[in-house]
């Protein structure tokens, strides 16, 4: 602001020294090749209004950006949850405030407005923040105080040594990991909806396209894919016909709609809809290949799993079936008077544990590399 205010003053100054230089009653003349000044002066302070209309304009966005915890009310959210997790915050409102605004520096926590639109999580950055750092503040001070309650409740003599430097230690690290959970939650949860959407995108795209091309109009259509059993998908577009019913342009709702997705197929559609929709394009042929698209990137990703699968496979029965078997006869042989030495019971635990959690993470690929189909 204090930039806006010194551009002002000095177009001020430039207009009033270029008056008071003008004899009275004598227009002043300027020199065809000057750009400063015009025939009153509108040349020389068209720079100085587009200067300070950039610098506002950076000033505002700045703004936009700041969070402002001030008009936060949790004891109004409709989420019963909410609201407790509110009453806590209302008692201890200072460490939880500073709590929040530490971890609204968190990488993950640049793009949290937008992913919390995407993951339909209808709060506010703030609220959202709040929430996060008395849950973890709760998690932390739950945390310290059962490591010292199960100390207590030990045998005497048997204490762990050091309980309170192990509570000091592990509430910090349990404030972290639950506010660091909290924050990617939100991204998460997109993925998934976005995952969700692709699986069915295709046949609601072709029963929409179907439709429009049969005489139905747009929003029926959109209103009878509302009603479809597509899932997530089917929800947007309850929202989508929501909009439309309630007086919203048929392209503000469907902007709306792709602010609200990360799936990148429903994105698309949209934006070819709406393309179709102000230029008059042959929208049903322009649903169908989107929908085509759609349906051959799935096909590929199926093909490119399946031949990953078939690498995944040998080392999950090297892991599952080999691993164990090599474990068994080692153990048997390590045991015979000739060797003078086997393997302890400590050893072969550790050794089927390390197989038990690399089954366990093969699964765990397996189920991240899936398809959605």
């Amino acid at each position: 602001m204090a930039g806006i205010e010194r551009l002002d003053r000095l177009r001020k100054a430039i207009e009033r020294g270029a008056g008071e230089r003008e004899p009275a009653g004598k227009p002043r003349e300027e020199p065809k090749g000057s750009a400063l000044f015009g025939d009153s002066g509108q040349r020389g302070q068209k720079p100085l209004d587009a200067r300070a209309a950039r610098i506002r304009s950076g000033v505002l966005e700045m703004g936009e950006r700041t969070l402002d915890f001030s008009k936060l009310d949790l004891a109004r959210s409709n989420d019963a949850g909410v609201r407790a997790i509110g009453r806590v915050y209302s008692v201890f409102e200072a460490p939880i405030l500073k709590a929040a605004q530490f971890f609204s520096t968190f990488p993950s926590a640049l793009e949290l407005r937008s992913t919390l639109i995407t993951a339909g999580i209808g709060m506010t950055v703030e609220a959202y923040l709040t929430v996060s750092a008395t849950a973890a503040f709760i998690s932390a001070v739950l945390a310290a105080v059962l490591i010292v309650a199960l100390n207590a409740g030990l045998a005497a003599g048997t204490g762990l040594p050091g309980t309170a430097a192990i509570a000091l230690f592990a509430a910090p690290l349990v404030f972290l990991l639950v506010g660091a959970s909290a924050l990617a939650y939100p991204p998460i949860r997109s993925r998934v909806k976005a995952n969700e959407i692709d699986r069915d995108l295709p046949y609601a795209l072709r029963q929409l396209s179907t439709q429009v091309k049969a005489g139905t109009s747009f929003q029926k259509a959109i209103a009878s894919i509302a009603q479809g059993d597509y899932g997530t998908l089917s929800r947007e577009f309850q929202v989508l016909h929501r909009d439309m019913e309630s007086g919203k342009s048929t392209t503000d709702a469907l902007l709306a709609l792709h602010d609200r997705t990360r799936s990148k197929g429903l994105r698309q559609a949209v934006m070819q809809v709406i393309r179709a929709l102000r230029i008059g394009g042959p929208l049903t042929e322009i649903v169908e290949s989107i929908a085509n698209e759609v349906s051959f990137e799935t096909r590929m990703r199926i093909r490119d799993f399946t031949e990953e699968l078939n690498l995944i496979s040998i080392i999950l029965v090297m892991v599952a079936i080999v691993a164990p078997v090599v474990v068994t006869i080692l153990a048997a042989v390590t045991q015979l008077p000739l060797l003078g030495w086997g393997f302890g019971e400590g050893m072969i635990a550790i050794a089927f544990g390390a197989i038990t959690l690399g089954m366990v993470s093969i699964i765990v690929l397996i189920k991240k590399l899936e398809p959605l189909a």
